[in-house]
């Protein structure tokens, strides 16, 4: 049996249209009916989001079980008993809010609460993903993209420049920007990719949580 009936079977159990299953994993039309050993591996990571119970050592090599099993002890927080795919990674919740690429207002941070887990490869257990509104970080990330996020302890005592960050700040925004030195004392920068939007000096003293972006997910995937 090779990948094309073993997707087959998959569809087929799950009573899922090809069309259907593309959309669900955000792939192009006609995937379903293409797929095959020389299929990019990005293609098998957006699979891994979209059917997180697919897997994907079955689909690609015929190995294995079709389903991840779920451990039944938890019902509040299932986690899978195998990987869906080699790299490691975890389930993690995806919170019903959304951090700005830009200096709009927000809802504040404490309603927070997921509305779905999606499979992330190299995700910690503690990490969740938010999705991007605005665009002032484009075209690196784009509005609707999601984000992997990683709280950041004891950075006002340190913090590594020229990475990304979401940071919230004491009236409730949040940000998305790069962080970087600032001329100004007491000060770091926020930097926009986007060219239309200018960079800005933030005090630290308005910064309350900042936390690392550690990946990012959109339409082409990782």
């Amino acid at each position: 049996m090779g990948i094309q009936e073993r997707m087959s079977e998959y569809l087929a159990y799950k009573q899922l249209k090809a069309k259907d299953f593309e959309r669900k994993c955000k792939l192009g039309n006609g995937t379903a009916a293409s797929i095959g050993e020389n299929t990019r591996k990005t293609t098998f990571d957006r699979i891994s989001i979209g059917c997180p119970d697919l897997n994907l050592d079955w689909l690609r090599y015929g190995k294995g079980e079709m389903l991840i099993k779920i451990d039944s002890k938890s019902n509040d927080n299932p986690q899978p008993t195998a990987a869906t795919h080699k790299e490691e990674g975890a389930l993690v919740p995806v919170l019903n809010l959304d951090a700005r690429g830009g200096f709009d207002d927000n809802e504040e941070w404490g309603k927070e609460h997921w509305v779905e887990q999606i499979w992330w490869p190299g995700a910690r257990d503690e990490d969740f993903a938010m999705r991007v509104t605005g665009d002032s970080m484009a075209p690196v990330i784009r509005p609707g993209s999601l984000i992997l996020m990683r709280t950041v302890s004891g950075w006002f005592e340190f913090l590594e420049f020229n990475l990304l960050y979401v940071i919230e700040i004491e009236d409730g925004r949040r940000m998305l920007k790069k962080i970087a030195r600032s001329d100004k004392e007491g000060c770091v920068r926020l930097v926009s990719y986007n060219p239309e939007f200018e960079d800005q000096d933030l005090p630290l003293s308005l910064i309350r949580k900042v936390y690392k972006v550690v990946s990012s997910f959109n339409n082409y995937g990782f």
